[in-house]
C-alpha cells in the first residue's frame, strides 16, 4: 500500500489511499510474556466458567494469587476476542470448541494451542527449479495450508498428528 521508498511523500500516498496519515506510522506494541500468561490462565478459567466476565475473572485469578485490575483483565480479554475475529472465528465458533473440549469430543489429551505463523499472502509462487529434488524440499518439515482470503498457515514438523487430525 504506501511504498516508503517512493517519490511521492507517504502524507500525499495516505491523502490518495484514504487513509490516516497517523495509521502509516502507528505499531502496535506485542503482548508482554507476563500478559500471554495471564491470557492463557483466563482462556483456561473460560473453559469452566463460560459465563465469567472480566470481574468475576478477576476474583478467580486473585484466588490463584495473580494480582490483576478489573479493567485490564477486560483489556486482555477484548485482546483476545480481536485476533478471533481478525482470523475469522465466530464467538459461537469459540464456544462450539470449549464445549466439544469440555465434553472430551475433540480427541485424546488436554485441548492446547498449536504453534503456527500466518504468512501474508503470496502474489506468485515462482516455479520450482529443477536442480533441486522433490526428497530436498519435503526435508524443510512445514505444512502449508492455504485459507481464506488467500492467507497461509505453516505448522512446524513438531506438530503431534492426533492434533492436526481432530474435526
Amino acid at each position: 500500500m504506501i511504498d516508503r521508498d517512493h517519490g511521492l511523500p507517504i502524507s500525499k500516498q495516505a491523502k490518495a489511499l484514504g487513509i490516516s496519515r497517523g495509521s502509516v506510522y502507528y505499531l502496535p506494541r506485542s503482548v508482554s510474556p507476563a500478559d500471554l500468561v495471564v491470557m492463557r490462565r483466563m482462556d483456561e478459567l473460560h473453559l469452566d466458567f463460560p459465563f465469567a466476565g472480566s470481574r468475576m475473572l478477576r476474583d478467580l485469578l486473585r484466588q490463584e494469587e495473580i494480582t490483576i485490575g478489573r479493567r485490564h483483565v477486560a483489556t486482555l480479554m477484548k485482546r483476545m476476542a480481536e485476533v478471533a475475529r481478525r482470523n475469522t472465528v465466530s464467538a459461537s465458533l469459540v464456544f462450539g470448541w470449549r464445549r466439544l473440549a469440555r465434553e472430551g469430543l475433540l480427541g485424546r489429551g488436554v485441548p492446547a494451542l498449536m504453534p503456527v505463523e500466518i504468512v501474508a499472502p503470496i502474489r506468485a509462487l515462482p516455479a520450482p527449479s529443477p536442480s533441486v529434488a522433490p526428497r530436498a524440499r519435503r526435508s524443510a518439515g512445514l505444512i502449508e495450508i492455504e485459507l481464506s482470503q488467500g492467507r497461509r498457515l505453516r505448522v512446524g514438523r513438531d506438530v503431534d498428528g492426533d492434533a492436526l487430525d481432530r474435526r
